[in-house]
């Protein structure tokens, strides 16, 4: 199994890998008390906002691992000015 981590780490780079793409988001599940980290592809997850004061808009769900017997998930929702900021 750690052969198989180190080659994904080999192919597919660390997350937020300073090229910008991805923006790592972290958040804490209350009713499992499990913090969840996720991604967000700034290139490809995120759509025109119909809002006026944003101009970029993202959803994403985000899953426990279910490792204490509690599967939980967490629904986030990210706003963006036009620098996707």
């Amino acid at each position: 199994m750690n052969f198989l981590k180190r080659l994904a780490n080999l192919f597919g780079g660390r997350p937020g890998g300073g090229s910008g793409r991805l923006l790592t988001i972290y958040v804490l599940s209350r009713r499992c008390n499990e913090p969840i980290m996720g991604t967000v592809d700034l290139f490809n997850e995120v759509s025109q906002s119909e809002d006026s004061a944003y101009s970029y808009y993202t959803r994403k769900v985000l899953h426990t691992s279910g490792e204490r017997r509690c599967f939980d998930q967490v629904e986030v929702e990210l706003w963006f000015n036009q620098n996707k900021e």
